[in-house]
């Protein structure tokens, strides 16, 4: 099972003067490093747009609520949310003895447990999102890429 939630690592592109007035910032006090200037910024945009990312994801709720018309009464095992999520090998087993399948849709962190096999995937899955970070296997990544919607 993944149980790590550290943050991940992103790399920009900065102009040279951008990077100086950060720099003089830090040398000032102002942030501890360069990294937390990023966080801050970063947060704060993220802040501003709250309004956007919220009507966002209620589209995306309604759409993911929505009777799919091609799935002729098939029950689905629903997860969706915002968060940490960490799915164990027992959710696809269960879904695939009652002849269900998973929808997944997640804004944050999610794990797919280790011993999910890409047969699963296939056979258990009717589709995924994740905004955010997918921490799965390889041969489970590749077979979920078939299922992205």
């Amino acid at each position: 099972m993944y149980s790590e939630t550290k943050m991940e690592k992103i790399t920009i592109n900065l102009p040279p003067v951008e990077l100086a007035r950060i720099d003089i910032l830090v040398e000032a006090g102002v942030y501890p490093s360069r990294t937390e200037f990023m966080r801050t910024a970063i947060r704060k945009s993220l802040d501003d747009q709250q309004k956007i990312i919220d009507m966002r994801i209620e589209e995306f709720q309604s759409k993911f609520d929505e009777v799919d018309p091609e799935s002729k009464g098939q029950e689905f095992k629903k997860i969706f949310g915002v968060g940490v999520f960490n799915i164990e090998k027992e959710v696809f087993d269960k879904a695939l003895i009652l002849g269900h399948q998973v929808k997944i849709f997640v804004i944050g962190f999610c794990a797919i447990d280790k011993r999910v096999t890409a047969k699963m995937i296939n056979q258990g899955v009717k589709s995924i999102r994740v905004f955010g970070v997918l921490k799965t296997s390889k041969e489970v990544k590749d077979a979920l890429e078939e299922k992205k919607g």
